[in-house]
């Protein structure tokens, strides 16, 4: 609640319907069907989910790949979740970046994990241990 700024809800409250995603769910329109897939081993986001267009090949996700092109702290687990999901993908539709296509999200985050882990080894030779950088060091690079 931020009550010297309020939304659209808090202005008009109405009942807020929910519906819930075990591991995956599969909406569908006559123009469209959009599958949503609980997100798996990710240090980042215990309860997250990420959306794929079939008919487009299209991933949709928020910090699965895209929190940052610098450096990549859950290293593959986009990779991962295409692979375990079967999914052709062509594009992937961020949140916080452009968009982009699947092989240009995993050079990013091949890059951006390998600069994640030189700045973890680095930060662990010096004595620095951080938190963030477990994940980081698990993953392996292409």
């Amino acid at each position: 609640k931020a009550p010297h700024f309020p939304d659209a809800q808090e202005r008009t409250p109405k009942e807020m319907k929910f519906i819930p995603v075990d591991d995956h769910l599969q909406l569908k329109d006559s123009t469209n069907t959009l599958d949503v897939y609980h997100v798996i081993d990710n240090a980042h986001m215990a309860d997250a989910v990420f959306a794929y267009l079939p008919e487009h090949k299209i991933t949709m996700e928020a910090d699965l790949a895209t929190a940052a092109p610098v450096w990549q702290w859950w290293g593959n687990t986009y990779r991962t979740h295409v692979e375990y999901r079967h999914l052709e993908v062509v594009k992937n539709v961020p949140v916080h970046m452009e968009v982009m296509s699947y092989q240009e999200t995993l050079e990013m985050i091949e890059g951006g994990l390998k600069r994640a882990q030189e700045f973890c080894r680095e930060q662990l030779d010096n004595g620095v241990y951080r938190p963030t950088c477990q994940p980081a060091l698990k993953w392996k690079t292409e």
